[in-house]
């Protein structure tokens, strides 16, 4: 559990875990991709997952709760049903850290970031978009509650916000939601 600073921006911390993952699994020889807000895709499937949740009272945040979810040695049964496809760090590599190594160079990598994240927000900004799927200015789809609002890639908001490019110019700022990316006909 971490418990808010004076200043921090909430909406940043699954960033700042994406990039500690992504981070942590480039020192295991694997080179991630981070999709808005919470996946780890190695290879296009799904690596690892960030959830975060927020605890508040009288609209002021009292706690954060961070998990961090990463497949060392199989795929779980479930994923056969997801929409993204997944993998696991053996599968990749042939191998695989034991449980303490990996929540060890995790945690650590976990703990550098929040202190980043704190210290220099922007930093974290700039590290989450330089290992980003590379689908800025393409078609997405942001699902979120049973609806789905389309729109093009524009940008990265300075609170972690995904700024999408609406049909006919209207700027959009998304917050949550589960990003697609979309393989629009030409003309779309």
């Amino acid at each position: 559990m971490l418990l808010p600073e004076a200043g921090a921006r909430p909406g940043l911390l699954p960033l700042a875990c994406g990039v500690a993952v992504a981070e942590c699994l480039g020192g295991w020889g694997l080179a991630a991709e981070l999709k808005w807000p919470n996946d780890v895709l190695v290879r296009g499937s799904k690596l690892a997952g960030v959830l975060v949740e927020a605890g508040s009272t009288a609209g002021r945040i009292q706690d954060v709760v961070a998990g961090v979810g990463v497949n060392l040695e199989r795929v779980p049964a479930l994923a056969a049903e997801a929409a993204q496809p997944a993998t696991s760090v053996r599968a990749l590599t042939g191998r695989a850290p034991g449980l303490a190594l990996a929540a060890s160079d995790l945690l650590r990598a976990l703990a550098a970031w929040h202190a980043r994240l704190l210290a220099e927000p922007a930093a974290v900004l700039a590290a989450w978009r330089e290992r980003s799927v590379p689908w800025w200015g393409e078609t997405v789809e942001v699902r979120s509650a049973g609806q789905g609002l389309r729109g093009r890639l524009a940008g990265l908001e300075p609170d972690g916000a995904l700024l999408l490019e609406l049909p006919g110019g209207a700027r959009e700022r998304v917050t949550a939601g589960e990003m697609l990316r979309l393989r629009c006909a030409r003309g779309e």
